[in-house]
């Protein structure tokens, strides 16, 4: 089993450690992936695995609204989450079922420049 303080990143609890308690916080939180569906036609799998996706994602929701933090998006490709949360309670959403890992988002940058 894996302790809410691994599931934590250390660049995000670098993060925390350096804000006020009650500071928003944007974080990508992974939930634990769901099984895709083996049977049925594409659309039927797709479905499937959304369905799953959103039957993980509601205790995690459950657990940002009480920490008085909200989702910015959801991806069920990925499994991911992004939401705003009080830096305070980072720690604590760690703890909420199906949670693997939080993170702050990472910035995406061209490998080049064309133009």
């Amino acid at each position: 089993m894996t302790s809410k303080a691994e599931k934590v990143t250390q660049e995000l609890a670098d993060h925390i450690a350096a804000s006020e308690a009650d500071q928003a916080v944007d974080v990508i939180i992974q939930l634990q992936p769901v099984d895709m569906a083996v049977t049925g036609s594409r659309r039927d799998r797709i479905e499937a695995t959304r369905q799953a996706f959103q039957s993980e994602l509601e205790p995690v929701a459950e657990a940002i609204q009480h920490a008085n933090g909200y989702i910015v998006d959801s991806v069920w490709l990925n499994q991911t989450v992004r939401a705003v949360v009080p830096a305070e309670t980072v720690s604590e959403l760690a703890t909420a079922p199906g949670v693997v890992q939080i993170a702050l988002p990472s910035r995406i940058e061209p490998d080049t420049v064309i133009g």
